[in-house]
């Protein structure tokens, strides 16, 4: 029988999600792998299940080094056991548009039903993670066109719109205009303010 811990309380989970909330932006794209062994930390460091084989790799190796430019997608995952031994759980992105592109794998060769639990348990963790640090951190996984908002009293930004195109930032402004707000407009590729 395998033993496993499970110590989180709601409160904490709460807590612990405001870790990184600050204004400053990646200068370049998570990989796939990149993002998948940061949320592995992240579950690991909040209390996960332990699980004592627990080894996971990137499922995908055309992935592994590609850029994570998905801000409109949401990170699903599924815990069964494997064909011929041991519990698995496939992470991957359910995008907008209905394409999975699978992306990692967790398992471990226990293959008993607290094990299960725990891997599922841990995976409910990663998920919540990823999709709250997505949310977040929305500039981070959008590198193409330019996002636009609002600069607050204080000199913070506030934005209206992730990914947008110049005329869609000629509309904005006339909402500024009637709002009296002073509008930015950043470049996506640079994550620099132009205007």
């Amino acid at each position: 029988m395998a033993t496993h811990s499970l110590i989180f309380t709601h409160s904490n989970f709460q807590q612990n999600f405001n870790m990184e909330k600050n204004n400053s932006l990646r200068t370049h794209p998570f990989t796939y792998g990149e993002f998948f062994n940061m949320l592995m930390e992240q579950a690991k460091s909040q209390n996960a299940p332990c699980i004592n084989d627990l080894d996971y790799a990137d499922a995908n190796f055309l992935l592994r080094d590609r850029d994570f430019t998905f801000a409109d997608a949401e990170i699903r995952s599924v815990t069964s056991f494997g064909g011929s031994e041991g519990i698995y759980t496939d992470f991957f992105l359910l995008c907008n548009d209905g394409r999975r592109l699978d992306f990692a794998t967790a398992k471990t060769l226990l293959e008993d039903d607290e094990t299960f639990v725990a891997m599922h348990t841990f995976a409910g963790m990663v998920t919540l993670i990823g999709n709250r640090y997505i949310r977040q951190h929305v500039q981070d996984f959008v590198w193409t066109d330019y996002s636009y908002g609002f600069i607050e009293e204080d000199g913070s930004l506030t934005c209206y719109c992730y990914q947008g195109t110049l005329e869609d930032y000629k509309q904005f402004l006339q909402l500024c205009k009637e709002q009296g707000k002073k509008p930015y407009l950043m470049e996506n590729t640079t994550k620099k303010v132009i205007q």
